[in-house]
């Protein structure tokens, strides 16, 4: 075999390579992308009581009330007002999307809490939630809105390529607390958000250290499902 005819046998193998790479990945079937959490999570907790109702439901939007009691004999501090910057003054812009949204284990979870960073995400400033206390044997009740079909919402994570059909999905209510403490409140500050709430801000906090309290909801919301390519 001559040289000419290696490479003409060369070009040829190549050429089946390429046309099975591209023939095949169209069958590649993209999927969602993993959220990792390494958190406490309290499913069932006797010191707190969380409960969830749908107030309204419309083709475009559900409004859920929720009430947690604090059955504890300790203060505790709710991450419950997101926010998504800040005015010129330095006042907290109150975020109007209200609730993270991610799709976990099959269902969609609508949270309040603080959400783990990515590894490959570097930030100057990390945003928390503002707190709120709940004092022993205080119920504190708030609501939220979100419009439907429900899209994932978590503002670390990248935004889908594309997204699947609408499924109903099961859906469930958390939130993230730390109990109070003196070394935390030392930290703490009071901060007013734009629309006149009242919390306290914390400068760092890792949300390792965060407990969370989950409810399942009654019925299913219709969500689309990201998809992403690998």
């Amino acid at each position: 075999m001559n040289h000419k005819d290696l490479i003409i046998k060369w070009k040829y193998f190549l050429f089946i390579v390429f046309f099975l790479l591209v023939s095949t990945a169209g069958c590649i079937t993209p999927v969602a992308k993993p959220v990792k959490y390494n958190v406490n999570l309290i499913k069932d907790s006797k010191m707190l009581n969380l409960n969830t109702e749908v107030i309204s439901k419309t083709e475009t939007k559900v409004v859920i009330e929720y009430q947690l009691r604090n059955n504890s004999d300790s203060s505790i501090y709710l991450f419950d007002i997101l926010f998504a910057g800040w005015t010129n003054q330095g006042i907290p812009i109150a975020d109007d999307q209200e609730v993270y949204r991610l799709i976990i284990n099959g269902e969609i979870v609508l949270s309040r809490k603080v959400l783990p960073v990515p590894d490959d995400i570097d930030l100057e400033i990390r945003q928390y939630p503002l707190m709120i206390r709940v004092n022993p044997g205080q119920t504190h009740i708030s609501s939220f809105e979100v419009k439907l079909p429900c899209r994932i919402y978590d503002p670390y994570d990248y935004k889908p390529e594309k997204v699947a059909e609408i499924k109903e999905l099961p859906w469930s209510l958390e939130l993230g607390y730390v109990e109070a403490t003196p070394q935390l409140e030392q930290r703490l500050k009071p901060q007013q958000t734009t629309e006149g709430r009242q919390g306290w801000m914390i400068q760092s906090f890792n949300e390792s250290n965060q407990k969370l309290i989950r409810v399942s909801g009654t019925g299913t919301l219709p969500c689309l499902q990201p998809i992403f390519s690998n």
